[in-house]
């Protein structure tokens, strides 16, 4: 066999290999069907009460009001964000903070089996001491960040919950 030849099957050959080791592409994993139809109750600000909603749905989640037909009860508290210091620089200025985030509460199903929630994630982000109003701009586009990261984790959370089996 020629070289030329082997080049021209070569692709063949690893989309065969691939296909028979059983990979295959994965669709957007959906809600739980048992946990489909959700109460919320948080106290999430506008913006992640927002961005939570849009997820939920986006996943296949139906939110209702009302609590007699639905499936589970996802109640959330407060978005608990903090700031740290991490680094000081030879001036003895900040030169690196932390923010931790931290997105707790729990998954009630209609069975009244419940999981608590516990997430936490960092962000990192530098100081810019010379332009204090940048480090500002910097920490509010960090937090948005941090609360996206943490309603993420809690959706995959959510689509590997076995609360309603």
């Amino acid at each position: 066999m020629s070289i030329k030849t082997l080049l021209k099957t070569l692709p063949l050959l690893l989309i065969l290999l691939i296909s028979s080791c059983g990979w295959q592409l994965k669709g957007q994993r959906q809600a739980p069907a048992a946990l489909k139809v959700l109460t919320l109750q948080h106290q999430l600000g506008p913006a992640a009460s927002k961005q939570l909603q849009q997820q939920l749905t986006e996943h296949g989640w139906l939110i209702t009001t009302d609590a007699a037909s639905s499936q589970a009860l996802l109640s959330l508290n407060p978005l608990d964000i903090r700031s740290r210091t991490q680094t000081i620089n030879s001036q003895g200025q900040v030169a690196e903070y932390e923010l931790v985030g931290r997105l707790s509460g729990s998954l009630v199903s209609a069975n009244g089996s419940t999981t608590p929630i516990d997430i936490t994630t960092q962000v990192w982000f530098d100081n810019d001491v010379t332009r204090v109003s940048a480090t500002e701009l910097e920490e509010t586009a960090q937090r948005a960040r941090l609360t996206s990261k943490l309603i993420d984790l809690l959706i995959l959370r959510l689509l590997h919950s076995n609360s309603g089996s």
